[in-house]
């Protein structure tokens, strides 16, 4: 605009700086969480004309990390070594990224929907499988069957392969049901499976076939979270909903298993604690961290 008091410059041009930061973290039961940083870059990445930005980071099973950027539509996935040293990039269309076997990575992107049958949809996604040197392994359009209220529904984040080359994916829909669905090594569909009315955002392989997914009851706030564990079938070996209480808000982050046990890491915009559950599904311990000493107000953490 004429009247702009931003140079034109300043408008058009800009430099976004992104630090990777490779963590070593400590974690004991009862004890105060440990974190030191083994290796830490600055990315520049200049962007023109930007008005949308977005990214993902996943830590590949080779120790490496795979970077996904979005921007003004345009997708970037870049592979780092274990060094955050750049090894490949790729452009195939992505919304969700995630871990493959043997240090490649799984890109997914919704692309449409059709209406099938009455009360059915079809929502296509496209799924990409990578090596490990960044050639496509395949891609596949997938088409799930959804019901008629989930056609707006949205690819997961959290979406991983196993080491069998299994890929598990996510789709949600706000205020309705959820579905996770699974193919194997060649990218054809093993099965779908409906969780109900839970916004699903992270998965994990369970080491044979099946995994499990976590995820919220609504879109934020204090209200319980879920998690499931279905198996190489697709069917759940339990699905239940964990609450805390009302004065935290409830936002789940991430999961790992820990021997058999599953255990949690869910944030609380603030503190944050880790639940640990046993393979049935049955709470055993919830420690709950905060900062010490406390963040001042207004600081980013």
């Amino acid at each position: 605009e004429p009247n702009d008091p931003m140079p034109k410059r300043m408008r058009d041009h800009c430099i976004v700086k992104i630090v990777l930061a490779g963590l070593c973290l400590t974690l004991a039961w009862n004890s105060p969480l440990r974190a030191q940083t083994v290796v830490q870059r600055t990315l520049d990445m200049d962007l023109i004309n930007t008005q949308s930005f977005q990214l993902h980071v996943v830590r590949t099973t080779d120790g490496g990390t795979a970077l996904h950027v979005m921007i003004n539509q345009q997708d970037v996935i870049v592979k780092y070594d274990a060094a955050l040293d750049p090894l490949w990039a790729s452009t195939v269309p992505t919304h969700a990224l995630g871990a493959g076997e043997n240090g490649g990575v799984l890109a997914a992107d919704q692309t449409g929907w059709y209406s099938a049958f009455p009360d059915t949809e079809i929502v296509f996604v496209d799924v990409h499988k990578l090596d490990a040197s960044g050639a496509t392994e395949w891609s596949r359009e997938i088409g799930v069957h959804v019901n008629d209220d989930a056609y707006q529904a949205n690819i997961g984040p959290g979406i991983w392969s196993d080491a069998a080359g299994n890929s598990f994916l996510t789709l949600s829909y706000v205020g309705g049901d959820s579905y996770v669905f699974s193919l194997d090594a060649l990218g054809t569909p093993r099965w779908t499976t409906r969780l109900g009315g839970h916004w699903l955002e992270h998965l994990l392989p369970d080491g044979n076939g099946g995994c499990y997914a976590l995820g919220r009851s609504t879109w934020g706030g204090a209200d319980p979270f879920c998690v499931a564990h279905l198996d190489g079938t697709g069917q759940p070996l339990y699905f239940r909903t964990v609450d805390y209480p009302l004065q935290y808000l409830i936002q789940p982050k991430n999961m790992q298993l820990v021997g058999a046990d599953l255990v949690l890491f869910i944030d609380h915009q603030g503190p944050t604690s880790m639940l640990k559950l046993d393979p049935a599904g049955t709470p055993m311990t919830c420690d709950l961290y905060v900062l010490d000493p406390p963040a001042p107000v207004n600081t980013p953490f």
